[in-house]
């Protein structure tokens, strides 16, 4: 139930449930496996295993103590055909190691005591690699100084997350000026995982978060004025809004904006929240892994709050980043720009002007541990019931319900995606009766097949047909403890780490996770080897956001899978062919702005225009150009 598994000694690993932990944890796992499995020789602590995975994951959490060791392979001659890895801590290191972690045994221990008084010994800090070749070369560089070692970014094949780099940078600062204030804003969801990074790799801070009723908030805010030293306070986007009284008054801090998306949005009170906290701020930061979700204005909005005197305003943006034109304004003789697009050479003056503010690359191009994902299609028909409701709805008067509760709506632009998208997904959806295809075409998947024993989420828009899902997967397989859990605005922050933890653990029953949009961000699944969409999101920025839950530094597998199921009406693309079409175009848009996400061959093409219409507007374009052609 830990994570320990039988295997023989080169398939060892330090457990899921370790490297989870909190400090002390680790401190008490490293301190028993090294006593039992390490020598201490002339030169100081070797610890030898014949699983390099094992050396690897111990290599860097040692670098989470600020103990640096050293790695190689080892031959023994007993078995001259095996290759054993050692890891060896010498030189200063030695007594790093006994002040953090220790040892067990008092005869290890006799034996250590020499080594750490030997200052020639303690002065062998230092790692030699022979040099193979010299090759002139040019790219960008960033020096990152950190003066206490156990701040230090840990790069040893791991990618460090948003999290842990915030973490770490506000460490250095906090070493020249212990007194200095942070505030943190994020996504609801994500609070409780900043709490606990930052009780996992600090000490001597004070961490408050902001949630729950009035009193209590006030009570937080206090506890965050009163508090002396590093102190940091998190909450969400909300929270500076409803409670703007008691942020109007701080100012000198560090500014960290996580999910910076959430402002995108000049007009919002979360965006002017978040101006007037950027405006009083000693510095600010914003993370996110989409900086572009659907138009470069996002990018504007963003940048309006971290560099204010980037771009100087909206008019001079549009005029300069993308192909406008002037509509008049009716009853005035005022017109106002129409952003319709952009050229190549706006989105190379974009990212020109960025640049200083900006670092950024592709998860493909930092990590190797990362797994190659493989896209599919499943083309599924609808059933004559569904077809006819499609029509329907694409007609412009749908009705929804039966019977007694029967009701006619009129289909607008916004009422048309969803009641398509619900049609296809499950006539349940709109209260009709009759069957899903989709529906048995993912329960097939999920039982027979090459994912039928796997760890497999599901994504679709709506809690809905999650409400129809998850119950049925647990009916159809009573024979293990919760083989669904689920995701979505109704669970609260315990509910969800618990579904994720039972998700993530390789031991548990938990086969499947179905989540929705309120598990597209802050929630790590990389146990699944397949997402299954059962419906798409409508934003390029959400799907990379979602196919981010799943290819994360930690996943044990080498390829990983993004199945999309695609109704068709008697041939004709239906919704979710439609969908497909927009998404690829915003991540061509995305992907020129930030570079490419997936690993590909493509060429960039010598000049371009990218469309600047909205998802929402270009799915309804095409759905009511689906329902002209089928008319005729």
């Amino acid at each position: 139930s830990i994570g320990v598994k039988r295997g023989k000694a080169k398939t060892k690993v330090i457990p899921w449930s370790i490297l989870q932990s909190d400090r002390e944890c680790v401190r008490h796992f490293v301190r028993a496996l090294v006593d039992a499995e390490a020598s201490v020789g002339k030169e100081g602590l070797e610890f030898s295993s014949a699983s390099e995975e094992l050396v690897k994951q111990l290599q860097i959490v040692l670098l989470g103590f600020g103990i640096v060791s050293k790695r190689s392979p080892k031959k023994v001659k007993a078995f001259p055909d095996n290759i054993y890895w050692r890891l060896f801590i010498f030189g200063e290191n030695v007594r790093k190691y006994m002040n953090e972690i220790g040892l067990i045994s008092p005869r290890k221990i006799e034996r250590m005591s020499p080594l750490r008084n030997i200052r020639e010994i303690q002065s062998k800090n230092y790692l030699y690699d022979p040099v193979v070749s010299i090759e002139e070369s040019f790219g960008q560089v960033y020096d990152l100084t950190v003066d206490d070692p156990s701040h230090t970014f840990i790069g040893n094949g791991v990618v460090n997350h948003n999290t842990l780099m915030s973490i770490a940078s506000l460490c250095y600062i906090w070493e020249k000026r212990p007194e200095e204030r942070a505030i943190i804003l994020t996504d609801k969801s994500a609070v409780a995982q900043w709490e606990k990074e930052f009780e996992k790799f600090t000490e001597g801070v004070t961490v408050i978060t902001v949630d729950g009723p009035p009193k209590k908030r006030e009570k937080a805010y206090a506890a965050f004025q009163e508090a002396k030293g590093p102190a940091v306070l998190i909450t969400n986007y909300r929270k500076p809004v409803i409670d703007f009284d008691h942020f109007q008054h701080m100012q000198g801090f560090t500014f960290i904006t996580d999910e910076a998306t959430a402002y995108k949005n000049p007009r919002t009170q979360t965006h002017q929240a978040c101006k007037y906290l950027g405006d009083r701020a000693s510095r600010v930061w914003a993370l996110t892994a989409t900086l572009i979700k659907n138009n470069l204005l996002e990018g504007f909005g963003i940048y309006r709050v971290l560099v204010p005197k980037l771009f100087p305003n909206k008019r001079k943006f549009i005029e300069n980043y993308t192909i406008y034109y002037m509509q008049p304004v009716p009853g005035t003789r005022r017109k106002v720009p129409i952003v319709k697009g952009y050229k190549k050479s706006h989105i190379d003056s974009f990212k020109l002007k960025i640049d200083r503010y900006f670092i950024g690359r592709a998860k493909w191009e930092v990590a190797k541990e990362l797994p190659a994902l493989t896209k599919k299609h499943i083309t599924i028909g609808l059933s004559r019931n569904q077809s006819s409701l499609y029509e329907e709805a694409l007609s412009g008067l749908l009705q929804v319900g039966e019977g007694d509760t029967a009701e006619d709506r009129e289909v607008t632009k916004l009422t048309a995606l969803m009641y398509c998208q619900q049609i296809v997904n499950h006539p349940a959806l709109i209260e009709r009766s009759g069957k899903s295809r989709k529906l048995e075409e993912l329960l097939d998947i999920l039982k027979e097949g090459d994912l039928a024993d796997e760890k497999v989420m599901v994504f679709t828009r709506f809690k809905k047909m999650v409400n129809i899902l998850a119950p049925l997967l647990n009916k159809l397989h009573k024979d293990k403890e919760r083989f669904c859990v689920r995701v979505t605005g109704d669970e609260n922050n315990e509910q969800r780490q618990e579904a994720m933890n039972l998700f993530q653990d390789p031991e548990s029953d938990t086969r499947v996770i179905v989540i929705t949009m309120a598990g597209a961000a802050a929630i790590n699944l990389q146990a699944a080897k397949a997402i299954i969409f059962y419906d798409s999101p409508w934003s390029a920025g959400d799907y990379l956001q979602i196919l981010g839950r799943m290819i994360r530094i930690g996943s044990t597998h080498d390829n990983v899978y993004a199945i999309h199921l695609v109704s068709e009406d008697r041939g004709r693309p239906t919704i979710d062919g439609r969908t497909q079409e927009v998404l690829a175009s915003k991540m061509d848009l995305i992907e020129k702005v930030l570079g490419k996400k997936l690993k590909t061959t493509d060429e960039e093409e010598d000049d371009y225009e990218v469309s600047a219409e909205d998802d929402i507007t270009d799915l309804f374009r095409i759905l009511r150009q689906d329902a002209v052609t089928r008319e005729k």
